[in-house]
């Protein structure tokens, strides 16, 4: 055998990465979800276009700095998720993984 990696070995490496990955975006989510549930940030219901994660974020953001238009935070936070999704690929887990676990707005009682 010549010095280097066989193909199971850099197969086995590959999988490894992936499921390691997966496992840390997966607790990323959990942490920014409760971190989240204690500063009263939820999941929007009236601002969303998937699962209402950026605009909730968003929303909360624009309360805090005190700016009537939300939803222009929104999509900046928006763009950084994709630029970070094919710059690393991590943001479509974690997107995922906080709208499981981040908890929907209340209905608001007009």
């Amino acid at each position: 055998m010549r010095g280097g990696f066989q193909m199971e070995t850099l197969i086995f490496v590959t999988i490894i990465g992936l499921l390691s990955g997966l496992i840390g975006c997966f607790l990323i989510g959990i942490v920014f979800a409760i971190w989240f549930r204690k500063k009263g940030i939820y999941r929007a219901r009236d601002e969303k276009i998937f699962g209402g994660v950026c605009g909730g974020i968003a929303k909360s953001l624009a309360k805090q700095i005190k700016v009537e238009d939300s939803a222009t935070f929104a999509l900046i936070l928006r763009l950084i998720l994709i630029i970070l999704f094919f710059g690393f690929g991590v943001s479509l887990w974690l997107y995922i993984f906080l709208w499981i676990f981040m908890k929907k707005e209340s209905i608001k009682e007009d």
